[in-house]
């Protein structure tokens, strides 16, 4: 409640101030991708505790996914970043409308950019999400 309270008192500040189903959209695709995240990094956490390799002893499932928070707050974020400039640079290469207008939902196909964007953006999560798994695992 608190994260959704500071971004709406952001976008009372904002000049030019977005209209609110814009404002609306980006905060559903951020909130969607956190609530996936979520998840992943619970998944992740109960695979890793019963699936422990060598002579590692550690089936806490909260300690994996407070590693997994760790690594996924600074590794995730940056191949994240990553991620999404390939991505910027693909869509324009390829001339995807929707991917290449991040946040522009304008237009009669204005939804069907959103949908596309929040796609993309669940994948470059789970990419990233299987990266850090390997990373995790191998350590």
């Amino acid at each position: 409640f608190v994260a959704l309270g500071s971004l709406y008192i952001k976008r009372l500040q904002e000049v030019p101030r977005r209209l609110f189903r814009i404002w609306f959209m980006d905060v559903t695709k951020q909130g969607l991708g956190a609530c996936y995240a979520h998840v992943l990094n619970m998944i992740i956490a109960a695979v890793i505790s019963r699936h422990m390799r060598g002579e590692t002893i550690l089936k806490d499932e909260c300690a994996w996914y407070g590693m997994g928070y760790l690594i996924d707050t600074t590794l995730g974020l940056f191949l994240a970043i990553v991620l999404l400039r390939l991505l910027d640079q693909v869509a324009n290469q390829r001339d995807w409308t929707s991917l290449k207008n991040s946040g522009v939902y304008t237009g009669t196909e204005g939804t069907l950019h959103w949908i596309h964007q929040v796609l993309a953006w669940l994948l470059i999560l789970t990419i990233v999400k299987i990266m850090i798994y390997i990373f995790m695992w191998l350590s």
